[in-house]
């Protein structure tokens, strides 16, 4: 063979040999010949090639380089190295959930240590840090929490369930809505909500959904910071935040779909989609609920009461002088179904997230009577109900220079409003005057008059935009032997209501209005806020966490300045144990609709929060429990009071009334949370006592705030009925108990109540091979006629459905 032919031939195998050796020296290969090994049993040669590599993989594959080495220390018996590999799996990722696949010594010790103290958050101090380091008392709600409550529920009653001091009340329109501590709005005003930090919470009411328009299997975990927070996330920001966090690509890692059929026609379907690949991480979302909902009637149940008389009164005895059909509408979701949309994407330090979520829901009653949805026609494209669409964009970028974290992100919302009520009136008219429908003051003889019908509607629309930015930059630092964290920060928002359009029609006087109009000059509103947070090690045990933030609103005619100051001492000797002290401020605007469209009657002042917290936790490793005991001190200044009696007769005015009010309360959180093998459960409590009220809703007497009970408990709890790598069958259920809660009507001068209710849940959940999961619920097992207080039209309890069943089957792909 010619050499000039032979030269080049050698080199080429020299090449490929080289090239092959490279491949299978490469970190990846190395990962991949390491688990071949743990599979056929060569423990040692496994766990020698997985440390050889674990160093040297990028971010996708160092979590099962990990996981590997842990798995290897399980089998040889270093219990010590396994859990030290198993807590970098979480460093990697906190929420990491392990199949029963693996061996049942791994998942419950990866188990053991995300219930304890080292989970990781973000929320609390905009940055990660363990839960036992966060300055104030601490929520967390997992993914499989939230499917332990059933198929069928929403982000607020999960919020009830699980998060002691918060309860289910009635919002004024169509919806869902929170107290916190015994205080409460029109909606759910008072809580700031947020997707993955990005706020849910409109505008022009201030109210963040959390309803069905939120999917529930995206949800990765929830942060909810029981307390106020404005030092870091300013406006809304009163009572609470809770941060929902999705899931990622990786954990995903396919294609879910879920689908639901329950009582009243109700129908849920879900679909999930993610993956990694390269750097990149990806996840989208779908889902979608309908339901025609249950129909009920005025004397249905007997759940309102008079404190001052044995007689129980019925929802008949509040109605029995009004017309309309006896027809009341619950939980139902008709014709437009409530859905959520979205994606988020990752690539190194950028990140992106889009949805759009759209819901309506219907009245469950007019002010007076009853209604028939379906004579109804379509009006501005809705029928009767509440409905809201909105849409989130945000793009952010993270990355680090040297000692410097930045972090910046801008975004965008748009949100738009349907309301369409109807109403239905009793007028007594002189016989004589029906037709010219005149109406008079003066007393009419029975004999001399009669009833007519008074049917009316009111539709409105609005839609809002907002768009802002925020960035900031952290670094760590060492002042002699302590050592510390600074993050400073600066955020710019700009809001604006770009459309009004209503019609209002009065079928009895026969009358017709119709507005359109445009906000410019009065429906544009800025705010500049600038925040510092300093969180400073004394000792690896003292920790100080200081932050205070100053926003300055530029409102229609004028500024509002507030200061949000946060201070928290705690002492942290090991991660089985935390004590922590904090004081806090807060403020929530009064929402942009009572300040520019009631123009000017009344006097709204910014509500505001001082709340002193004690908090102790920790976890009692033999027993498998984890606790934490919150005592808190509150004094809420300016919420706003709508009840009919403190309206001054002769004047519309409630400058004395609605926004100067002030309320003290003092009171006691408790969960306690065991887990072990096969079984989990938990439970909360809280208790709340009134100190002092003056001009809020309150009952001077009873000497409590009216519309909330003042004590709630809740059990929960799982057992694996039988495991194995193939088969799972898991029981679950959920326990409530709601103290007794006080209410007064302004039309019969008397105190009325709820009694003390109790519910029950239970559901049951079949899966194969992590693939096929079929589930039935049952919520309200006995079927109790249950009722929440409405919090501002207090002549009547609101209806919650009975027992309802629904089936559900899933797949992943």
């Amino acid at each position: 063979m010619n050499k000039r032919r032979l030269f080049p031939i050698v080199v080429a195998l020299l090449l490929a040999v080289l090239t092959v050796s490279a491949q299978e020296n490469s970190p990846r290969q190395m990962l991949e010949q390491a688990e071949e090994a743990y599979q056929i049993g060569r423990i040692l040669e496994a766990k020698k090639l997985a440390e050889d590599c674990v160093k040297r993989l990028d971010n996708a594959q160092r979590l099962s380089g990990y996981r590997l080495l842990s798995l290897c220390c399980l089998a040889l018996d270093q219990q010590d190295d396994a859990r030290h590999y198993a807590e970098l799996v979480l460093e990697e990722n906190p929420y990491y959930t392990p199949t029963i696949d693996y061996p049942p010594r791994f998942v419950d010790m990866i188990n053991d240590i995300k219930q304890g103290l080292t989970t990781t958050i973000s929320t609390a101090s905009n940055q990660s840090e363990s839960v036992n380091e966060a300055p104030v008392p601490i929520t967390i709600i997992t993914a499989e929490m939230i499917e332990e409550l059933g198929y069928n529920k929403n982000l607020n009653q999960i919020l009830a369930a699980y998060v002691p001091g918060m309860a289910e009340i009635a919002p004024y329109s169509p919806g869902e809505n929170l107290a916190m501590h015994g205080a409460y709005a029109y909606g759910q005003e008072l809580i700031l909500i947020m997707e993955n930090g990005h706020r849910l919470n409109n505008h022009t009411t201030n109210i963040g959904t959390t309803g069905y328009s939120i999917s529930l299997e995206k949800i990765d975990h929830i942060e909810v910071l029981r307390g106020p927070a404005s030092s870091l996330y300013g406006n809304v920001a009163l009572s609470a935040v809770v941060n929902i966090i999705t899931k990622s690509g990786r954990d995903i890692n396919g294609i879910k779909a879920r689908y639901g059929y329950g009582s009243y026609n109700t129908h849920r379907a879900d679909i999930l989609m993610g993956t990694q690949f390269m750097d990149a991480d990806i996840s989208a979302w779908a889902s979608l609920y309908r339901s025609d909902g249950q129909i009920r009637h005025f004397n249905d149940g007997e759940g309102y009461y008079a404190s001052h008389l044995s007689t129980s009164y019925t929802w008949g005895y509040n109605f029995n002088a009004c017309v309309g059909p006896d027809r009341l509408y619950i939980d139902s979701y008709r014709d437009t179904p409530s859905y959520d949309l979205g994606f988020t994407f990752r690539l190194k330090g950028f990140n992106a997230m889009v949805s759009y979520k759209r819901t309506k829901k219907l009245f469950q009653h007019t002010s007076n009577s009853g209604y028939d949805y379906d004579i109804y026609s379509n009006v501005l494209g809705n029928k009767p109900g509440e409905g809201n669409e909105e849409t989130h964009i945000e793009f952010g970028y993270t990355r680090q220079l040297g000692r410097f974290s930045l972090n910046a992100s801008l975004y965008g919302s748009w949100n738009t409003s349907h309301h369409y009520a109807v109403n239905y009136d009793t007028l007594f008219l002189r016989r004589e005057n029906i037709d010219e429908m005149e109406f008079s003051d003066e007393e009419i003889d029975p004999d001399d008059q009669t009833i007519v019908e008074d049917r009316g509607i009111d539709v409105s629309d609005y839609k809002e935009s907002s768009f802002g930015g925020v960035i900031k930059v952290a670094t760590d630092y060492r002042f002699s032997n302590m050592k510390g964290n600074l993050l400073v920060g600066c955020h710019f928002e700009h809001f604006s209501i770009n459309s009004m359009v209503g019609l209002a029609i009065n079928e009895g006087s026969e009358s017709v209005s119709i507005f359109d109009e445009t906000l410019t000059e009065g429906g544009r509103e800025d705010n500049l806020s600038l925040f510092v947070q300093d969180k400073h090690y004394f000792t690896p045990q003292f920790i100080l966490n200081a932050g205070l933030r100053f926003d300055q609103r530029f409102r229609k005619v004028d500024q509002l300045t507030t200061f949000s100051p946060r201070l928290a001492l705690m002492y942290v000797p090991s991660d089985r144990f935390s004590l922590k002290l904090s004081y806090a401020e807060a403020f929530a605007d009064m929402a942009f609709y009572y300040r520019y469209i009631l123009n000017g009657v009344f006097k709204l002042d910014p509500q505001h929060l001082s709340a002193l917290q004690l908090t102790a936790m920790g976890k009692i490793v033999p027993w498998h429990l984890n606790y934490e005991f919150n005592l808190f001190y509150n004094y809420f200044l300016n919420l706003p009071c709508w009840a009919s009696s403190r309206i001054d007769e002769d004047v519309l005015d409630m400058t004395k009334s609605m926004n100067n009010s002030q309320m003290k309360n003092i009171g006691i959180e408790a969960s306690v949370r065991y887990t072990n093998q096969r079984l989990s459960g938990g439970l909360n409590l809280y208790y709340c006592h009134t100190v002092s009220c003056e001009n809020y809703y309150y009952n001077s007497i009873e000497k409590v705030v009216t519309g909330v009970p003042h004590f709630t408990m809740g059990l929960f709890g799982a057992y694996k009925l039988f495991q194995t790598a193939s088969h799972e069958l898991k029981v679950y259920g959920h326990a409530s108990y709601i103290g007794r809660q006080l209410n007064q009507t302004d039309v019969m001068k008397d105190d009325y109540y709820l009694k003390a209710q109790a519910f029950f849940d239970l559901g049951i959940k079949y899966c194969y091979r992590q693939r096929l999961n079929i589930s039935l619920d049952c919520e309200n097992l006995l079927n109790s006629d249950r009722y929440i207080i409405d919090a501002i039209d207090d002549k009547h309890p609101v209806f919650q459905h009975g027992r309802t069943l629904m089936a559900s089957v899933a797949y992943t792909f």
